[in-house]
């Protein structure tokens, strides 16, 4: 086993004998928790803000991400049917996203859509209530008003 430091990753070449497409079998480390990172592509936003990957058949939610986003995280919570995992690095951004002015946003728990700017936040919130009637609630395109914004977003 080969390990080539930075900074921030570890990398660990585990087979040196080259796959048919010529790469080499390589996994990313996470030098704070020892973890393997895993490249993601998030899919959408579920409720409570977190984003929606998929990898190796299994649902991953990753706080602080948006969709479209392409993300290294690292797996934080195994279970049965899903995986909650934390963000190393933003490789792609998603133009929705913005730098929260609170600087507790991401910590305290309460504020888990300040990373994205307002017109995002409402078409999130607008998607997740749909969704939520017609997966859950059964009803075939449920009638959704628009959001009505605040007058005095915290943006």
């Amino acid at each position: 086993m080969y390990h080539i430091s930075s900074r921030k990753y570890r990398l660990s070449v585990c087979h040196l004998k080259p796959f048919g497409n010529g790469h080499l079998n390589c996994t990313i480390l996470d030098k704070e928790m020892n973890a393997p990172l895993l490249k993601l592509m998030i899919e959408s936003v579920a409720y409570g803000g977190m984003g929606v990957a998929r990898h190796n058949d299994l649902v991953h939610f990753v706080p602080a991400t948006l969709s479209g986003e392409t993300v290294l995280a690292a797996v934080t919570e195994r279970k049965k049917n899903y995986i909650i995992a934390e963000v190393r690095e933003i490789i792609t951004p998603s133009p929705e996203r913005i730098t929260p002015r609170c600087p507790y946003s991401q910590r305290c728990g309460g504020c888990s859509y300040l990373h994205m700017n307002y017109a995002e936040q409402l078409r999130i919130k607008h998607d997740q209530v749909y969704n939520t009637l017609a997966r859950l609630g059964k009803i075939k395109d449920p009638p959704i008003a628009a959001v009505v914004p605040s007058p005095q977003c915290f943006d």
